[in-house]
């Protein structure tokens, strides 16, 4: 998506912050800010690299009704592009019989394996609090070992229970 389309986007949709609709509207400059489909940052085509930054980032970005996306770190807000979903599970913690959910925004969560989907194409999701979730860096790696083609897609074999994983394809815009 382009500056412009992203200017455009985000004047469109209603729930955008009055604040930065006037700017937008005044012609304030946009800089590309981009989150990757494997939640890696990009300003400008250059990534992120200083950490914290990384980790503010992910807990500052959220969607509007609208579908736009948008870095809120009050009292400013800024539109940034999106590829596929803006939430990431970055590693699986397993207990006893239980296993937890990290996500790079700091949540930590109960897996459940019903909400576990594949795009059909190279991703693995779930939904966490009523957002898509992807799957990334050692969270996708676990799990990867755990499933196993089978005639009509994929299963999860995953502490001793098998579960069919479902082929959905993830909304990029609005988030379900």
């Amino acid at each position: 998506m382009s500056l412009n389309e992203l200017r455009h986007r985000a004047l469109l949709d209603p729930d955008t912050p009055p604040g930065l609709r006037r700017a937008l509207q005044a012609g304030a400059p946009l800089e590309a800010i981009h989150l990757d489909a494997r939640g890696r940052w990009w300003h400008e085509g250059e990534p992120f690299v200083h950490p914290r930054l990384i980790q503010l980032f992910h807990r500052s970005l959220h969607q509007t009704p609208g579908g736009t996306w948008l870095l809120t770190i009050p009292p400013y807000s800024y539109p940034v592009t999106v590829e596929k979903t803006g939430r990431f599970v970055h590693r699986i913690l397993r207990t006893d019989g239980s296993s937890r959910l990290c996500t790079y925004d700091g949540r930590e969560v109960l897996f459940d394996r019903g909400a576990l989907f594949t795009d059909g194409v190279d991703g693995l999701f779930t939904v966490i609090e009523g957002h898509t979730a992807r799957f990334v860096e050692d969270a996708w790696k676990t799990l990867s070992l755990c499933m196993e083609q089978v005639e009509d897609g994929w299963v999860l074999d995953w502490q001793g229970q098998r579960s069919p994983i479902q082929k959905e394809a993830a909304s990029d815009s609005p988030d379900p």
